[in-house]
């Protein structure tokens, strides 16, 4: 493996390093605990243990096809959709039926007294 090679954790190694998953355990769970986006292959290598150098480029190899860790060098080169943000759109006035003739949306005045009392007249006559 590349000893220039710099991995970072992806969703899912953040998931398993902070204990919310139980996928890894043993030495292989040390080997993405030391992955922190900066150092590259080969430092870690210089400073995990004199046991575990031999199979380390194993278990990164291991880690990446888990999907736990990814090169940083290929997160840059993804590109980045731009989504433009929602246009506020003011809401569409009902269409007005002009077969009917009845028009709600007008403001109506309360009958006068002088309304109610012709009213009632007429329909006591």
């Amino acid at each position: 493996m590349d000893s220039k090679i710099i991995f970072s954790k992806t969703v899912k190694g953040e998931e398993e390093a902070h204990g919310k998953t139980p996928l890894l355990f043993g030495d292989i769970k040390r080997a993405l605990l030391m992955v922190d986006g900066a150092a590259a292959f080969g430092e870690i290598s210089k400073r995990s243990a004199p046991s575990l150098r031999s199979v380390l480029d194993e278990m990164f190899e291991e880690l990446e096809k888990g999907g736990f860790i990814q090169d940083k060098a290929k997160i840059a080169n993804i590109p980045r959709i731009v989504v433009p943000a929602k246009m506020a759109v003011p809401p569409e006035k009902p269409a007005v039926n002009s077969a009917s003739g009845l028009d709600f949306t007008a403001v109506s005045r309360a009958p006068s007294s002088e309304m109610l009392a012709s009213a009632s007249l007429a329909s006591c006559a």
